[in-house]
């Protein structure tokens, strides 16, 4: 998988916190509480983006250190 796919899932968390954050009558302590999401899922497509650089660097070097970084 290109590493640019795993950003997708936070943008699209993004863009539908935005939608909810434009609707009257959203307690603000809500919406800071969502702050913690997306962090959470923002540092997990990171590191899972950083595995597939690794992984794609390892099987281009050598057939036995692409082993060291496959991710299943």
């Amino acid at each position: 998988m290109a590493y640019q796919n795993r950003f997708s899932s936070v943008d699209l968390l993004i863009n539908q916190l935005l939608s909810l954050a434009s609707q009257p009558g959203i307690d603000p302590l809500v919406l800071s509480s969502m702050a913690g999401i997306v962090a959470v899922e923002a540092v997990t497509a990171y590191e899972l983006a950083i595995k597939d650089i690794f992984e794609d660097f390892s099987n281009r070097k050598h057939k036995i250190f692409k082993r060291v970084f496959k991710i299943n």
